[in-house]
C-alpha cells in the first residue's frame, strides 16, 4: 500500500480537520460515530484515520493532514487486511444482523493490551446491524472503555442507534460530495467510464460515489442524450410525438431514468436562467420553479399511488 491519508478524501474538510486536531494532540475520544449518505466517503475516513493512528512513520502536512507511511510493518498489515489490533464488526455471511454473542467475543477482545498499536480499533461499518441486545453488549465497553479502545461506528442512519450509544460517541456528519468532488472521488475507480460521463452523471448521483459508480454501469449515456433530444424537440412536438415519448419513457427499465432525468434537467434550466447575461425575467424563473415543483409532486404522487407511469409523463410532456 502506498502512502495514503486525509489528502486523498474528498470533501469534508471539517470532519478531517477535526480528526487531524485530535489525532496530533493525542485526544482521541473512546467513541467515534461517523454519519451521513451511503457512499460519501465515511468508512474510507475511517480507515485513514487507523493507518494513521497506527503508522510508525505518520508525517503530517500543513495542507493536507495525517499521512501513512504505506511500508512500515503496521501499514503492510493494515493493507493485507490481518493487523491484530483493528477488529471488524459485521454480520456473520449471509446473515443481516450482528448476534450478541459476537459482540461479547469482540468485546474480550478488545480488553487485551494492543500488541502493536496504540489503540485496539473496533470498526463497525454499519451500525445500524446490530439488535438491541448487541447494541446493549456494546454500550458497556462505551461506558466503561478499557483505557487502550478506539471505537469507530459507521451508519447512514444515526437516528436508529441507541441514543445512549450516540451520547457516548463524538459524532462526525458526512454530507454529500459537491459534484467537483464526486468525479474525483470516483474517477480512480470507475474503470473504463469516461470523465465526460462521470461529470453527467454526478448531478443526478445526490453526492454518493457509489450511487455515481452504479448510474454509470447502466445505459445512463444512451438514455442520457435521447432525454435531451426529446426535451430538446417537446415544444415543437404534435401530440402523438408527445405521447411516443412518454410510451417510450413510461416503460419498466425506462421511468425510473425518466426520473431522475427530469429532476436534472429543471435543475438545469434554472441555473442558466439565474446565471444568463442577462438574467431570465423574475416571472419567467417563478414560473418555472412552480413547474418544477408540480412535477415533483406529481412523481412523488403517482410512485406512492402506483399510476400508470406512461399516462403521468404524457401530463407532464404536454404541460410541459
Amino acid at each position: 500500500m502506498t502512502g495514503c491519508g486525509f489528502e486523498a478524501i474528498h470533501g469534508h474538510r471539517d470532519a478531517l480537520e477535526r480528526l487531524g486536531r485530535m489525532l496530533a494532540e493525542n485526544r482521541l475520544p473512546h467513541g467515534l460515530l461517523f454519519s451521513g449518505p451511503v457512499g460519501v466517503g465515511k468508512a474510507t475516513t475511517a480507515q485513514a484515520l487507523v493507518a494513521a493512528l497506527f503508522c510508525r512513520e505518520r508525517s503530517a502536512a500543513a495542507d493536507s493532514g495525517p499521512r501513512s507511511c504505506g511500508h512500515c510493518p503496521p501499514c503492510r498489515k493494515l493493507a493485507a487486511g490481518n493487523h491484530t489490533d483493528l477488529i471488524l464488526l459485521e454480520p456473520p455471511a449471509e446473515k443481516t444482523q450482528i448476534p450478541v454473542e459476537r459482540v461479547r467475543e469482540v468485546i474480550a477482545e478488545l480488553n487485551l493490551t494492543p500488541l502493536e498499536a496504540p489503540r485496539k480499533v473496533l470498526l463497525v461499518d454499519d451500525a445500524i446491524q446490530m439488535n438491541a441486545s448487541s447494541a446493549n453488549a456494546l454500550l458497556k465497553t462505551l461506558e466503561e472503555p478499557p483505557g487502550a479502545v478506539l471505537l469507530i461506528l459507521i451508519t447512514r442512519r444515526p437516528g436508529l442507534l441507541l441514543p445512549t450509544i450516540r451520547s457516548r460517541c463524538q459524532e462526525l456528519r458526512f454530507r454529500p460530495l459537491a459534484p467537483a468532488d464526486l468525479v474525483a472521488a470516483a474517477e480512480p475507480h470507475a474503470g473504463g467510464v469516461d470523465r465526460d460521463t462521470l461529470v453527467q452523471a454526478a448531478d443526478l448521483a445526490e453526492g454518493s460515489v457509489a450511487r455515481l459508480l452504479e448510474l454509470c454501469t447502466g445505459p445512463f449515456k444512451e438514455l442520457r442524450s435521447k432525454f435531451r433530444l426529446d426535451m430538446d424537440y417537446l415544444p415543437r412536438q404534435r401530440l402523438g410525438g408527445l405521447i411516443d415519448a412518454a410510451e417510450f419513457w413510461g416503460k419498466k427499465d425506462h421511468y425510473p431514468w425518466a426520473r431522475l432525468f427530469l429532476r436534472a434537467w429543471f435543475r438545469e434550466a434554472l441555473r442558466a436562467g439565474l446565471l444568463s447575461t442577462p438574467p431570465a425575467a423574475p416571472g419567467a424563473t417563478r414560473s418555472l420553479l412552480e413547474l418544477a415543483r408540480h412535477t415533483e409532486k406529481t412523481l412523488e404522487a403517482a410512485q406512492v399511488s402506483n399510476y400508470n407511469p406512461q399516462l403521468v409523463l404524457e401530463a407532464l410532456f404536454i404541460r410541459l
